[in-house]
């Protein structure tokens, strides 16, 4: 801008950085305004034509929860790019639970499911996976969500997510009850979908000779697993799917992803200490080829008889950092 003094060129700057905020806001359904820093603030808005999503922030992170799908679809600074991928092509739809799809319908975003995945069975539960859920807000920081009960598992899981009034962190409490005088024991199965990350750290375990458990059926394409800074290193594979995964620990799993360094971890190990499904891989990761250019964060409690109260709590952490060199 030639002739403007630099106080003039800064103000202009930051009215033209205040517009494109307020341009991507719009764009991304979620145009009501932030509270000031350290005050949480939810609100209904449409997002990506889903009606009356709910929208918690506290003017510095933003996360949009989709009650007619079940998930949480947006995670990131705001005004920020998402850490969630999303696939646009199901924006604004649903399942139809009565005729669902044969294939799971894969909107993005985080969800939970049951482990072992071989007791489960594949696609995923629809009612557990898309079913709507019940929203409440608790407190000003604090929403819970309740979901279908499933017809065919017989549970059903409710939800707390709670935002830090500063910084990034949100910390989100899942219980898994029981809807009859069931006796299957089951793992709570955070699956976190991240968007295009150049790649996810996972702590380096000596219980297996690689430092990891590779998936015997979807075993990472070479070149993708590395070890750098005392971590395992996985990178996505354009062409192949793979999954790798390691024992319980508190460490957390992040992802380098467009709108900084995404972490997850579960909290409290002594209610995530106990048989864990997958050969005691309380933390796993999945790669995913192209045409959908996205990375899993997945999380696993220890499997456990549902209770009709949720007296058993799998307690989880989300936080956003600065991007970093890799």
């Amino acid at each position: 801008m030639p002739g403007l003094n630099r106080c003039a060129r800064t103000a202009a700057d930051r009215a033209l950085r205040s517009i494109a905020t307020a341009i991507l806001l719009a764009f991304l359904g979620l145009a009501a305004a932030s509270p000031a820093l350290g005050v949480v603030a939810i609100r209904r808005a449409d997002y990506h034509g889903w009606k009356g999503a709910y929208r918690m922030t506290n003017g510095t992170v933003d996360l949009v929860f989709v009650p007619q799908i079940g998930r949480v679809m947006r995670y990131g600074y705001v005004g920020k790019p998402n850490a969630l991928w999303e696939n646009p092509a199901l924006f604004g739809t649903t399942v139809d639970l009565k005729n669902p799809p044969k294939d799971w319908t894969n909107f993005g975003g985080e969800k939970l499911w049951p482990a072992p995945q071989d007791r489960s069975g594949w696609p995923p539960d629809v009612e557990l996976d898309a079913g709507s859920q019940r929203v409440e807000v608790l407190k000003v920081n604090v929403v819970r969500m309740t979901g279908k009960a499933s017809g065919k598992l017989h549970i059903r899981f409710v939800r707390e997510f709670e935002m830090s009034p500063n910084g990034s962190e949100v910390t989100i409490s899942n219980s898994m009850l029981k809807v009859t005088d069931t006796f299957e024991q089951w793992s709570i199965w955070e699956v976190t979908q991240a968007d295009s990350p150049v790649g996810i750290e996972m702590k380096k375990t000596y219980r297996y000779r690689t430092g990891y458990r590779p998936w015997p059926d979807a075993k990472p394409e070479p070149g993708t697993v590395n070890e750098r800074r005392g971590k395992i290193w996985l990178t996505r594979s354009k062409t192949q799917g793979g999954k790798i995964g390691g024992p319980q620990t508190i460490t957390p799993l992040t992802a380098y992803v467009k709108g900084g360094q995404f972490s997850v971890w579960a909290d409290n190990p002594e209610e995530t200490s106990g048989f864990m499904p997958d050969d005691g891989c309380a933390q796993q990761l999945w790669s995913n080829p192209d045409p959908l250019k996205y990375m899993e964060l997945e999380l696993l409690s220890p499997i456990r008889l549902p209770s009709t109260t949720g007296r058993h709590r799998f307690v989880t952490h989300w936080k956003l950092a600065p991007s970093r060199s890799q």
